[in-house]
């Protein structure tokens, strides 16, 4: 996959909005075979569909990440159709914005399900085609909110640095199979999360934020480089900080 991603087969979930939609626009737009994954049906085939007024291609999913029957069947379907698996963007994730005390067990739950569950089903069912052609690239995206706590966001931030330790630790087991495995920690990002979590920026305070784009362009950066600009650290951690 070295500089060229042209053919390749790309897994991105999250794919929606936001981030993923951004990194499926500038992945199909380079030639990649791009595989979107969302629960929302219903957004997928608008994002297709714009897409397709652009000339793009794009192969929609829907799929609760969260449940393995689910993603079993998907990556099974994916591999049967298409072969292969070369790279996993493990980029959907959503947060509540409540103190400790106030936080129900379900919004816990439902956080944990998504932002490391999730990753951890879609990975475990793509490493097989991975490991069996000893090639392959799995991204998974955190959070500034992996890094350092933050007030009123207390089940966001531990999956986040679970997530962490998630990647670091699968890293570790899939280099012998010459698979890279990757963490990217952006800052505030302008997406729909800060409307999810009921924080509402204006334009100014948007306008400094990193915006979905930038975020895609740091990915395929990530992706096309060489491997032997990799070989010095297992884990490749980027971290992306607003506009000044």
């Amino acid at each position: 996959m070295e500089n060229n991603i042209k053919g390749k087969v790309v897994i991105i979930t999250g794919a929606s909005s936001g981030i993923g939609k951004s990194t499926a626009r500038l992945f199909s737009s380079e030639g990649a075979t791009v595989i979107a994954i969302s629960r929302d049906k219903s957004k997928l085939d608008k994002v297709k569909e714009e897409f397709q007024k652009d000339g793009l291609k794009l192969e929609v999913f829907s799929c609760d990440i969260s449940k393995e029957d689910e993603v079993k069947a998907l990556i099974e379907s994916v591999i049967e159709t298409s072969g292969k698996i070369d790279i996993l963007i493990n980029n959907a994730g959503l947060g509540y914005r409540t103190p400790v005390e106030e936080m129900s067990a379900e919004q816990f739950d439902t956080m944990m399900n998504t932002n490391i569950r999730g990753v951890f089903l879609i990975t475990k069912y793509v490493l097989p085609n991975m490991k069996k052609r000893k090639d392959g690239y799995i991204i998974n995206i955190s959070s500034g909110a992996g890094r350092n706590g933050i007030a009123n966001m207390s089940g966001y931030c531990a999956s986040k640095f679970a997530l962490m330790g998630f990647t670091e630790s699968v890293a570790l087991e899939v280099k012998p199979y010459d698979i890279r495995v990757s963490v990217l920690c952006p800052g505030s990002t302008s997406t729909e999360f800060h409307e999810n979590i009921g924080s509402h920026p204006d334009e100014a305070a948007r306008e400094a934020m990193i915006q979905p784009e930038d975020i895609a362009g740091t990915i395929y950066h990530m992706v096309t480089q060489p491997k032997r600009y990799w070989v010095f650290e297992v884990v490749t951690r980027a971290f992306l900080t607003g506009r000044k």
